[in-house]
């Protein structure tokens, strides 16, 4: 009974250590993108400039899904506003300047 019991404890552990690491995992790779985009918003030059150039675009953009999440998680947790753009990710992206790196064009 005692080997049985020990297998039954080591296979339970072995699952929730590799459910620890696969959320420690995702976690790590979430603070990137939030670190990722920061440092695009942050490194970005002349904010009123791009705003003027923001003003009537529509949407052509095909964003990348989890750029689109760390995007819209960060922008709603700044002061940062869509403001002149179709959407936040649009802003984000003009004012920035970098279109590679966060989005696929369509």
């Amino acid at each position: 009974m005692d080997k049985t019991d020990k297998r039954k404890q080591d296979k339970k552990r072995a699952e929730t250590e590799k459910k620890k690491k696969a959320e420690d995992d995702a976690k790590r790779r979430r603070e990137k993108q939030m670190l990722r985009i920061q440092k695009l918003v942050k490194d970005s030059r002349s904010f009123q400039r791009l705003k003027q150039k923001a003003e009537g675009y529509e949407c052509k953009l095909k964003p990348l899904r989890s750029d689109l999440d760390a995007a819209k998680k960060y922008l709603e947790e700044t002061m940062f506003k869509a403001r002149n753009a179709c959407c936040p990710f649009c802003w984000l992206w003009r004012f920035t300047g970098v279109q590679r790196q966060v989005y696929t064009v369509l």
